[in-house]
């Protein structure tokens, strides 16, 4: 085991055994699976997504749109 596995498994071992240390418990367990899932988003999933968001925001790049909003 390295050393950072060794790190986590002391600090979730030495967490309060009480609410509060249930709630950070699964925060801990809430966050480590995004991180999973952070990992396994496949890039060319990403690449598609920025590409597809960056089009729809074409729309509102008009002249028209531009006066009404500063006007807001």
């Amino acid at each position: 085991m390295n050393a950072a596995k060794k790190k986590i498994i002391t600090l979730v071992e030495n967490i309060p055994e009480d609410p509060k240390g249930d709630n950070m418990l699964c925060e801990i367990v809430d966050f480590i699976e995004y991180l999973k899932q952070k990992k396994n988003i496949d890039s060319k999933d990403f690449y598609n997504l920025m590409i597809v968001s960056e089009s729809s925001t074409e729309f509102w790049d008009n002249k028209t749109d531009d006066e009404v909003w500063n006007n807001v």
